[in-house]
């Protein structure tokens, strides 16, 4: 796929200072960055990598903003023409491409506000139909998923209860299981140190638990579907599971081979959530032998 240079406009600041920018640049890996700033508005630097992607495909964007306030608290909205962000409130968050009915080029909007200047940038993006015509009509977020039972948190991963929790923890290698003995944990979504990882952890563990796709103590079907797991892996056939997006989206690629080579990194929202998954089927569900069914998995 050839790469392209992102085009970036900078509409302002809503004070209307004249501010110092730079030309955007191509790194070389098909990702560009620009930056401004200013004594007054926040200074941004906006990368998005890859700036090509195919339809339904994904390109990550990272904004980093400073602010000469130090107590200001920055605060971040994505918006795009077509096709949609996960995480639309983060700095960090990934683009999702649209269907092929809206294949071309993308205007992705970042404005970053300090609470009293607001900053908006722009950046073409493009998004490539497919050479035979196919792939998805339309892209649209994810459904809501419940959190599960006795949820406060938002978290569907830790408050389905606490026969669940307690079940986890002493069968799993959690972070609370892993303190416990001093070891390193690899289970969970809460070993993660950002609210971005752990975001995207919890949403592949929600999609799996609604979806009731482990089979066997086995995810692969959530990712691979019907598809043979072998074609899926090495990415010879497109996944078509319930989750393929949130799988992608948890391991930050979406080449078939790199997201085979991180199911069970726990470095990696994948591997956290799809090592919790695995071991509470063996443990704590309805496949345990015999059955436990106190998670909801």
């Amino acid at each position: 796929m050839s790469l392209m240079v992102l085009r970036f406009g900078l509409e302002g600041c809503q004070r209307v200072p004249q501010y110092p920018t730079r030309e955007p640049l191509d790194g070389g890996f098909g990702s560009a960055a620009v930056t401004l700033g200013s004594d007054e508005c926040p200074g941004v630097s906006f990368t998005a990598t890859p700036a090509e992607a195919r339809i339904a495909e994904t390109v990550r964007v990272v904004a980093v903003a400073t602010s000469a306030n130090p107590d200001a608290t920055l605060t971040y909205a994505w918006t795009a023409t077509k096709g949609y962000f996960l995480e639309p409130s983060m700095a960090e968050t990934t683009y999702v491409c649209p269907g092929r009915l809206n294949a071309g080029p993308q205007t992705i909007t970042a404005s970053v506000s300090d609470g009293n200047c607001v900053t908006t940038r722009k950046a073409t993006v493009l998004c490539v139909a497919l050479a035979d015509g196919g792939g998805p009509a339309t892209v649209g977020p994810p459904p809501e998923v419940d959190a599960g039972a006795n949820c406060t948190n938002a978290d569907p991963t830790t408050c389905e209860g606490s026969a669940c929790n307690d079940c986890t923890d002493m069968h799993c290698n959690t972070l609370a299981a892993a303190s416990a003995q001093d070891t390193v944990p690899d289970t969970g979504c809460d070993i993660f140190l950002t609210d971005a990882e752990a975001a995207r952890c919890q949403r592949l563990y929600a999609c799996m638990r609604v979806s009731g796709c482990v089979q066997n103590s086995d995810p692969t079907r959530c990712w691979c579907g019907s598809v043979d797991p072998y074609e899926c892996e090495t990415g010879m056939t497109p996944p078509s599971g319930p989750c393929a997006r949130e799988f992608s989206d948890a391991a930050g690629s979406t080449d078939a081979t790199v997201i085979n080579d991180r199911l069970t990194d726990s470095a990696y929202p994948l591997g956290g959530a799809l090592n919790l998954a695995a071991c509470r089927s063996v443990s704590c569900s309805r496949l345990s032998d015999p059955p436990n069914p106190v998670c909801a998995l």
